[in-house]
């Protein structure tokens, strides 16, 4: 009986404990299949997400290499996506043990194409691989061999062009020095002459007593007038003169320190390094002579003596002057003394004939062609023995640069159909649209061809150093602008030259957005020519900017670096226009006289869109174009997508106890009935 009564025990025994640890085994079973159903979950969502950016705007891919949300619904796809791979309860699962319920889903779509920065992403994203190569290889071996000429060329221009100015300032005022020498003689004789010589005969035609103390006292008064106004003229003109003198100079001492500048600056062309490649290479004796050209303006300056000497010259013209209106009042005074005395008519006439012979010698040195004038004429031409031919090249250099800003002038004008004119407007329109998306603003600025030859030069000059500069930045590190550069023309149409040249020619030609979108894109101009007027136009600007590089060589043998600076310009623009013409023609130029390497219209978009490329205003640009041609709107063309789906597990065992520990927040999810439910989320873009 006993015995019975133990082996109960141990059955109560082993029955609690088996009941516990089935209890155990069954909370385990749960407690795992909600891991397993978390991870499920998470990787369900994840795999929506991915599902729904595969569903891309194919047609925007191939056309732009872009990606955007398009197709399917996004929550369609997502819960299609998410169902089959977690295994719903409605989806013949695989493994039943964790079959799914999705409660819900919701997808969120956002960063749009219109934001610049998503767009410069994929943009980088694209050709991150591409434009290296055909940059490197299209471009910089081509530019490479005149950049270093094309900068020198650029710091002579600049020098020499500062050289002439100062030099232009100063030898226009020293003709204001002459001119007040001339002012100063000519206006003290002309005042004295008449008073002098009418001194000189009343003696001889007043015989009355009474009307000759009349006539010597009125001549007495005209006399001293007259005195007064040559010395009051003499001293303003001395004044005049010496101001002018002061500012040449100053010129001169600008023109000095412009030429010490320039001879201590070191070559341009030491400052930039591309990297070695097989592109042809100018003579670097021709590099050298460029920068020689430099020192040559120091034969322009005047030394000090020269303006110690003028100052002495005006100097002495005005003492001589004073002295001699000192002695016409003397003798002003002398003629009243000696009006009513007998034999006065004999005094005047001996007084009045020294005056006059005073006046003569004062005429002879500072009148209309006095000595000393002749003299200082002589010396002021023998240093401008270039100036004549100088402005004779520079007559005919604007007259060159005149015909051709006419024919650029024309082609910017209105055109093309009522259509392309507001297909243009509309574009227009839609980059201002973009640019306040992006809360930024377009800082492109519209300028006119110059229109004096010696402006465009400057300008052409001036640009070329940034053009390098661009070009040696995208072989450093200029990433953004180098790829912006590549895609823009290998996904965008351009106005090819033989176009240009049948609308030159007075045919029709399409001239619609769809034709010219790189154009735009670099310009902005909201009308069908205006774009590429400013192309082709910065093209002449830089094939000038190569032939007056040419032309600082070929005509060196001129000898005065003015006369060499007006040449060189003549030189160029011509050259420079037979380069355009070429251009049209075969749509290929030499890149330089020297370096006999072919260059095609696209390497010059090229380099402008390095130059210019990548700036908001160039963005907006670019989604304009894209929006035209596609016909959708960027700032609904999503590349980012956030997931959220709440998916739910039939619990088998104890959901009211895991309801209780899930309030301690240790589940990752909630309980509701018998079902755990939990809440997932993933992100992720194109980029």
């Amino acid at each position: 009986m006993n015995g019975n009564r133990e082996a109960g025990a141990v059955s109560i025994y082993f029955i609690t404990a088996t009941a516990a640890f089935v209890l155990l085994t069954a909370l385990l079973i749960d407690f795992s299949r909600i891991a397993a159903f978390r991870h499920q979950t998470e990787l369900a969502v994840q795999s929506g997400v991915r599902s729904v950016l595969s569903s891309f705007d194919p047609d925007m891919y191939d056309r732009y290499g872009l990606f955007i949300r398009g197709g399917e619904d996004a929550e369609q796809v997502f819960r299609t996506a998410a169902e089959g791979d977690e295994g719903s309860s409605n989806s013949g699962a695989y493994f039943p043990y964790l079959a799914a319920e999705w409660t819900g889903v919701d997808v969120t779509e956002s960063r749009p194409l219109a934001d610049h920065e998503v767009l410069r992403r994929q943009v980088l994203e694209e050709m991150k691989y591409k434009a290296p190569i055909d940059l490197t290889l299209e471009i910089a071996d081509r530019f490479r061999g005149v950049s270093p000429a094309l900068q020198e060329a650029a710091s002579t221009v600049n020098m020499l062009e500062k050289v002439r100015q100062a030099y232009d300032r100063r030898e226009a005022a020293l003709d204001e020095v002459l001119e007040s020498q001339h002012q100063a003689g000519g206006r003290t004789v002309s005042f004295l002459q008449q008073d002098i010589d009418n001194a000189v005969q009343i003696a001889a035609d007043v015989e009355d007593a009474d009307a000759f103390e009349a006539a010597a006292s009125e001549l007495a008064s005209s006399l001293q007038a007259s005195a007064g106004k040559a010395r009051t003229a003499l001293n303003e003109a001395y004044s005049e003169g010496v101001r002018a003198l002061d500012r040449s100079r100053q010129a001169n001492d600008e023109m000095r320190a412009i030429t010490v500048q320039a001879a201590n600056h070191p070559s341009s062309s030491t400052n930039t390094e591309f990297p070695s490649g097989s592109g042809e290479q100018m003579d670097s004796a021709k590099v050298d002579s460029i920068s020689e050209l430099r020192r040559t303006a120091a034969q322009l300056l005047l030394e000090d003596d020269f303006f110690v000497n003028y100052a002495a010259e005006l100097d002495a013209e005005r003492m001589k002057g004073l002295q001699f209106c000192d002695e016409a009042d003397r003798f002003s005074g002398f003629i009243r003394s000696v009006a009513s005395t007998e034999g006065a008519g004999g005094a005047i006439h001996g007084g009045a004939v020294r005056l006059r012979s005073m006046w003569s010698e004062y005429d002879r040195a500072y009148g209309g062609s006095g000595s000393v004038l002749r003299e200082r004429s002589a010396l002021l031409e023998a240093h401008r023995s270039g100036d004549q031919e100088r402005k004779i090249l520079e007559r005919q250099a604007q007259a060159e640069w005149t015909k051709t800003t006419g024919m650029f002038a024309a082609l910017s004008g209105p055109s093309g159909s009522p259509e392309d004119r507001e297909i243009f407007e509309k574009a227009s329109e839609l980059s201002r649209e973009n640019l306040e998306w992006n809360r930024t603003e377009d800082e492109r600025s519209e300028s006119a061809m110059p229109g004096a030859a010696s402006e465009g030069r400057d300008h052409a000059m001036s640009s070329a150093d940034a053009w390098m500069e661009a070009l040696q930045g995208s072989l450093s590190g200029l990433r953004d602008e180098l790829y912006f550069s590549e895609y823009t023309v290998q996904r965008f149409s351009y106005f090819p030259p033989s176009e240009l040249k049948r609308m030159l020619g007075g045919e029709q030609v399409p001239l619609s957005l769809q034709k010219q979108e790189t154009e735009f894109i670099l310009y902005g101009i909201s009308n069908p020519t205006g774009n590429i007027a400013a192309a082709y136009g910065e093209i002449l600007s830089i094939r000038l900017a190569i032939r007056t590089m040419e032309g600082l060589i070929e005509c060196r043998s001129l000898g005065h670096p003015l006369v060499l600076l007006a040449a060189a310009l003549v030189y160029g623009i011509r050259n420079a226009m037979l380069d355009m013409n070429r251009l049209l023609e075969h749509d290929s130029v030499p890149l330089s006289k020297y370096v006999q390497v072919n260059t095609a219209y696209t390497d010059y978009l090229r380099l402008f869109l390095l130059v210019h490329g990548g700036s908001p205003g160039h963005l907006a640009r670019s989604v304009a174009v894209m929006e035209q041609a596609s016909g959708i709107s960027f700032a609904k063309a999503y590349t980012y997508v956030s997931g959220e789906g709440t998916a739910s597990l039939r619990l088998w065992f104890f959901p009211g106890l895991l309801k209780v520990m899930g309030r301690a927040g240790r589940l990752g999810g909630t309980i509701k009935g018998n079902r755990y439910e939990a809440v997932y989320t993933a992100d992720s873009s194109y980029q």
